[in-house]
Protein backbone atom coordinates (compact mmCIF):
# COMPACT_ATOMS: atom_id res chain seq x y z
CA UNK A 1 0.00 0.00 0.00
CA UNK A 2 0.99 3.56 -0.99
CA UNK A 3 2.44 5.09 2.22
CA UNK A 4 1.34 9.06 2.69
CA UNK A 5 3.79 11.48 2.59
CA UNK A 6 4.00 14.40 4.59
CA UNK A 7 6.17 17.41 2.96
CA UNK A 8 5.75 21.37 3.87
CA UNK A 9 3.02 22.51 2.01
CA UNK A 10 5.17 25.61 0.45
CA UNK A 11 4.72 28.19 -1.74
CA UNK A 12 1.29 30.36 -2.36
CA UNK A 13 -0.11 27.57 -4.72
CA UNK A 14 -4.03 27.17 -3.41
CA UNK A 15 -4.19 23.19 -1.95
CA UNK A 16 -7.55 21.59 -4.11
CA UNK A 17 -9.39 18.60 -3.43
CA UNK A 18 -10.73 16.46 -6.69
CA UNK A 19 -13.11 14.31 -5.86
CA UNK A 20 -12.94 10.61 -7.86
CA UNK A 21 -15.64 11.52 -10.79
CA UNK A 22 -13.36 14.71 -10.76
CA UNK A 23 -10.02 12.47 -11.37
CA UNK A 24 -11.27 10.34 -13.55
CA UNK A 25 -13.02 12.98 -16.44
CA UNK A 26 -9.36 14.38 -15.85
CA UNK A 27 -7.46 11.15 -16.73
CA UNK A 28 -10.05 9.00 -18.48
CA UNK A 29 -12.40 10.81 -20.27
CA UNK A 30 -10.42 14.14 -21.00
CA UNK A 31 -13.58 16.27 -20.59
CA UNK A 32 -12.99 19.77 -21.66
CA UNK A 33 -14.12 21.33 -18.67
CA UNK A 34 -10.70 19.80 -16.81
CA UNK A 35 -8.43 21.63 -19.26
CA UNK A 36 -7.85 24.67 -17.39
CA UNK A 37 -8.04 23.39 -13.91
CA UNK A 38 -5.41 20.20 -15.20
CA UNK A 39 -2.64 22.95 -16.58
CA UNK A 40 -3.41 24.50 -13.20
CA UNK A 41 -2.40 21.48 -11.28
CA UNK A 42 0.50 19.97 -13.50
CA UNK A 43 2.06 23.70 -13.94
CA UNK A 44 2.19 23.63 -9.96
CA UNK A 45 -0.10 26.99 -9.83
CA UNK A 46 -2.45 24.89 -7.92
CA UNK A 47 -1.70 22.04 -5.77
CA UNK A 48 -3.77 18.47 -5.25
CA UNK A 49 -4.10 17.16 -1.57
CA UNK A 50 -5.41 13.76 -1.84
CA UNK A 51 -5.19 10.76 0.74
CA UNK A 52 -4.38 7.22 0.16
CA UNK A 53 -8.04 6.13 0.59
CA UNK A 54 -8.94 8.86 -1.89
CA UNK A 55 -6.40 7.16 -4.15
CA UNK A 56 -7.37 3.50 -3.53
CA UNK A 57 -11.06 4.48 -4.27
CA UNK A 58 -9.89 5.84 -7.99
CA UNK A 59 -7.83 2.87 -8.77
CA UNK A 60 -11.21 0.92 -7.07
CA UNK A 61 -13.41 2.93 -10.05
CA UNK A 62 -10.76 2.60 -12.64
CA UNK A 63 -11.02 -1.17 -12.31
CA UNK A 64 -14.40 -1.71 -12.71
CA UNK A 65 -15.68 -3.42 -16.26
CA UNK A 66 -18.03 -0.62 -17.21
CA UNK A 67 -14.52 1.33 -17.85
CA UNK A 68 -13.03 -1.04 -20.52
CA UNK A 69 -13.76 0.95 -23.63
CA UNK A 70 -11.74 3.54 -22.20
CA UNK A 71 -8.47 1.36 -21.79
CA UNK A 72 -7.44 -1.80 -20.14
CA UNK A 73 -7.94 -1.80 -16.40
CA UNK A 74 -4.27 -1.64 -15.88
CA UNK A 75 -3.71 0.86 -17.95
CA UNK A 76 -6.17 3.10 -16.48
CA UNK A 77 -4.99 2.29 -13.45
CA UNK A 78 -1.33 2.85 -14.18
CA UNK A 79 -2.07 5.87 -15.67
CA UNK A 80 -4.42 7.41 -12.09
CA UNK A 81 -1.24 6.11 -10.09
CA UNK A 82 1.39 8.26 -12.20
CA UNK A 83 -1.05 10.70 -11.58
CA UNK A 84 -1.10 10.37 -7.65
CA UNK A 85 1.89 10.15 -7.81
CA UNK A 86 3.36 13.09 -9.94
CA UNK A 87 0.82 15.55 -8.80
CA UNK A 88 -0.95 15.23 -5.84
CA UNK A 89 0.46 16.25 -2.11
CA UNK A 90 -0.51 12.75 -0.55
CA UNK A 91 -1.44 13.92 3.05
CA UNK A 92 -3.12 11.98 6.19
CA UNK A 93 -6.19 11.87 6.46
CA UNK A 94 -8.11 14.56 8.24
CA UNK A 95 -10.11 14.93 11.30
CA UNK A 96 -13.89 14.55 10.63
CA UNK A 97 -15.27 17.88 10.06
CA UNK A 98 -18.14 19.82 11.63
CA UNK A 99 -20.01 20.08 8.08
CA UNK A 100 -21.45 16.74 7.47
CA UNK A 101 -22.06 15.23 3.83
CA UNK A 102 -25.44 13.76 2.99
CA UNK A 103 -23.02 11.01 1.35
CA UNK A 104 -20.89 9.20 3.81
CA UNK A 105 -18.83 7.61 1.13
CA UNK A 106 -17.79 11.44 -0.08
CA UNK A 107 -17.34 12.71 3.55
CA UNK A 108 -13.62 12.15 3.34
CA UNK A 109 -13.75 14.77 0.72
CA UNK A 110 -15.18 17.57 3.03
CA UNK A 111 -12.37 16.52 5.61
CA UNK A 112 -9.51 16.90 4.11
CA UNK A 113 -10.24 19.75 2.27
CA UNK A 114 -11.61 21.81 5.55
CA UNK A 115 -9.04 20.04 7.80
CA UNK A 116 -5.89 21.10 5.96
CA UNK A 117 -7.77 24.22 4.57
CA UNK A 118 -8.17 23.50 1.30
CA UNK A 119 -9.08 26.81 -1.29
CA UNK A 120 -11.10 24.38 -3.61
CA UNK A 121 -13.17 21.24 -3.86
CA UNK A 122 -13.86 20.38 -7.32
CA UNK A 123 -17.14 17.82 -7.66
CA UNK A 124 -19.77 17.20 -9.91
CA UNK A 125 -21.47 15.19 -7.11
CA UNK A 126 -24.77 17.00 -5.93
CA UNK A 127 -24.39 16.01 -1.82
CA UNK A 128 -20.79 17.91 -2.13
CA UNK A 129 -22.00 20.45 -4.02
CA UNK A 130 -25.10 20.77 -2.23
CA UNK A 131 -22.82 21.73 1.09
CA UNK A 132 -20.97 24.53 -1.18
CA UNK A 133 -23.14 27.44 1.11
CA UNK A 134 -21.90 26.33 4.23
CA UNK A 135 -18.45 25.48 3.15
CA UNK A 136 -18.09 28.84 1.43
CA UNK A 137 -18.10 30.12 5.46
CA UNK A 138 -15.59 28.34 5.70
CA UNK A 139 -13.25 29.28 3.58
CA UNK A 140 -13.92 26.68 1.10
CA UNK A 141 -15.31 26.68 -2.55
CA UNK A 142 -16.75 23.37 -3.26
CA UNK A 143 -17.11 23.47 -7.58
CA UNK A 144 -18.34 21.51 -10.38
CA UNK A 145 -14.65 22.08 -12.81
CA UNK A 146 -16.80 23.80 -15.35
CA UNK A 147 -17.22 26.75 -13.34
CA UNK A 148 -13.39 26.68 -12.72
CA UNK A 149 -12.31 28.96 -15.57
CA UNK A 150 -14.17 31.67 -14.15
CA UNK A 151 -13.04 31.38 -10.81
CA UNK A 152 -9.12 31.11 -12.03
CA UNK A 153 -9.43 34.14 -13.64
CA UNK A 154 -10.84 35.87 -10.99
CA UNK A 155 -8.12 34.14 -9.08
CA UNK A 156 -5.83 35.95 -11.25
CA UNK A 157 -6.15 38.97 -9.75
CA UNK A 158 -6.78 38.50 -6.34
CA UNK A 159 -3.94 35.50 -5.74
CA UNK A 160 -2.13 36.09 -2.54
CA UNK A 161 -1.93 32.68 -0.74
CA UNK A 162 -5.37 33.61 1.16
CA UNK A 163 -8.57 32.10 0.36
CA UNK A 164 -9.33 33.94 -2.86
CA UNK A 165 -12.53 31.79 -3.82
CA UNK A 166 -13.89 32.13 -0.88
CA UNK A 167 -17.21 33.99 -2.52
CA UNK A 168 -17.44 32.19 -5.48
CA UNK A 169 -20.43 30.75 -6.00
CA UNK A 170 -20.94 27.49 -8.40
CA UNK A 171 -23.95 27.76 -11.29
CA UNK A 172 -27.45 25.95 -10.80
CA UNK A 173 -26.95 22.48 -11.15
CA UNK A 174 -28.32 21.37 -14.16
CA UNK A 175 -29.58 17.94 -15.76
CA UNK A 176 -26.42 16.22 -16.31
CA UNK A 177 -25.44 16.90 -12.90
CA UNK A 178 -26.56 13.49 -10.34
CA UNK A 179 -22.97 12.82 -9.42
CA UNK A 180 -22.15 9.88 -11.39
CA UNK A 181 -19.13 9.25 -13.67
CA UNK A 182 -19.55 10.22 -16.84
CA UNK A 183 -19.65 6.36 -18.27
CA UNK A 184 -22.51 5.96 -16.48
CA UNK A 185 -24.56 9.26 -17.66
CA UNK A 186 -23.65 7.99 -21.50
CA UNK A 187 -25.22 5.22 -20.30
CA UNK A 188 -28.72 6.26 -19.93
Amino acid sequence: MHKASIAPLDGDAPMWVLDTNVVLDWLVFDDPAMQQPSTWLKSGRALWVATDAMREEALEVAARPVFAKHGGAADLCAKIAAAFRDHARMLHPANAAKLRCADPDDQLFVDLALGHAAERLLTRDRALLALAPAARTQGLSIARPRDVPWALQRQAYTFSGSHAFADARPAALGPDDHGDTQCNQRQR
